[in-house]
């Protein structure tokens, strides 16, 4: 009987400290998750945004800082509260920048589309014959265009899934694309958009999961169809 009493008191206190183990490791993989994704959105306000999300993304920086903060004090009940107060806003602001780039890259892939017709039509009336390398620039820039637009229907079923950090990914890489295919093309960027040609340097994009089969996976493109870096070539 007292044996059975011990083996019933050890299992007891092997499964508190499972518990403990498991919550602790919860609250680790929720900041680390947290940090990563509030990192990424942050890093973002130096690709493309508005007064209002500076000023958004800014009330992150303080939350992500609050959340450090606590997480250091070691409360395990103080920690959960605030993590799940910043996840609520890191949810909120990635959807409203999911929005914002989602316009954005609309716009911009719009304003491209534009300059083609328009071209297309000036040839036809000046009925010359484009030269050799201009064919090739304007292969490329077409080329640059269809990942462009995989990207964004890509980016657009992933914000319907709800999965907006995955979704803004590839709305920067559809705006990466889209700023290449001008260049190739020698098109003149929409003012609103000039700074793009300098701030949209194509670091390697963490792997982002391909949906039917038609987006491009960052670390299986070509030389041919990964975006160059366009900062450096423009020093």
């Amino acid at each position: 009987m007292i044996m059975i009493k011990k083996l019933t008191f050890l299992c007891f206190v092997l499964f508190a400290i499972s518990l403990s183990a498991n919550s602790k490791g919860n609250i680790v993989d929720r900041k680390k998750n947290f940090d990563s994704r509030a990192k990424f959105l942050i890093s973002m306000q130096e690709i493309i945004t508005s007064e209002k999300l500076s000023k958004d993304l800014q009330g992150l920086k303080d939350m992500v800082s609050e959340v450090d903060i606590v997480y250091r004090s070691g409360e395990k009940d103080k920690i959960k509260k605030t993590l799940s107060i910043g996840e609520s806003k890191l949810a909120a602001f990635q959807k409203d920048y999911s929005t914002f780039i989602s316009l954005e890259t609309k716009e911009l892939m719009e304003a491209y589309s534009s300059q083609v017709t328009a071209a297309e039509e000036k040839e036809a009336e000046n009925k010359s014959k484009p030269t050799v390398t201009h064919t090739a620039a304007k292969e490329k820039s077409s080329e640059y265009y269809t990942i462009a637009k995989a990207d964004y229907a890509n980016a657009t079923k992933f914000e319907r899934d709800g999965n907006l950090q995955y979704g803004i990914q590839l709305f920067k890489r559809a705006l990466q694309y889209t700023v290449l295919a001008f260049e190739n093309a020698k098109y003149p960027l929409p003012t609103k958009f000039t700074n793009l040609s300098k701030n949209t340097s194509p670091a390697e994009e963490p792997e982002v999961a391909p949906i039917g089969g038609t987006h491009t996976n960052p670390s299986k493109e070509s030389k041919e169809t990964k975006p160059a870096n366009t900062s450096k070539n423009k020093k």
